[in-house]
């Protein structure tokens, strides 16, 4: 998860979301923040925040468990991906 600095628990264009990081040594990061495929909602539970994801394989798919706005006061959710 990644937020800015200043006025992320009340301005959503600030808030946490969730972001790629990739590294070859765990030393140096590639931020690849926009190739994640998922970004808060336009409205709802997870429309200010997108936060603190748990990733896990299961029976040929990704899934991802995810807290929504208030650190998950107001929900939280999951996704998911079919493994390529």
């Amino acid at each position: 998860s990644y937020r800015d600095v200043a006025d992320y628990r009340v301005n959503a264009s600030q808030g946490y979301k969730i972001g790629l990081a990739v590294s070859k040594d765990g030393i140096s990061w590639d931020k690849r923040y926009d190739e994640t495929g998922i970004t808060p909602s336009a409205e709802g539970w997870d429309s200010a925040m997108i936060e603190y994801p748990h990733v896990f394989e299961h029976g040929g798919y990704y899934y991802m468990l995810y807290n929504g706005n208030g650190f998950g006061k107001d929900g939280f959710g999951y996704a998911i991906m079919r493994k390529a």
